[in-house]
Formats: C-alpha cells, sequence, structure tokens
C-alpha cells in the first residue's frame, strides 16, 4: 500500500478532496486485509457540506 500523505496542520484548511481519497485508500486496505472485492466505492456514500 502507498504511503499515507502527511497530516495538514491545524493552521492550513483541509482539503476538500482530502478526505474521500483518505477514506478510499482505508476501505481498499480493508478489502485487501481481509481478501475481498465489494465493488462499492466509499465516495458514493461521503457527503459534502453543501449536500448536508
Amino acid at each position: 500500500m502507498p504511503p499515507m500523505p502527511p497530516t495538514p496542520s491545524s493552521s492550513e484548511p483541509a482539503s476538500t478532496t482530502a478526505l474521500p481519497r483518505l477514506l478510499v485508500r482505508v476501505q481498499r486496505g480493508l478489502e485487501e486485509l481481509y481478501r475481498i472485492a465489494t465493488g462499492v466505492t466509499v465516495e458514493d456514500f461521503v457527503v459534502d457540506a453543501a449536500s448536508r
């Protein structure tokens, strides 16, 4: 699995795409760990601030 990107400091604004990318990497890691392929992307379940 590729290395994780650095965590932004509290003074830096968080990227709006950083969290979904991180969740995708976590999902892929779990699928690899448990040797499953769901075919579902976690991004389908992530709601941004504008959609709330």
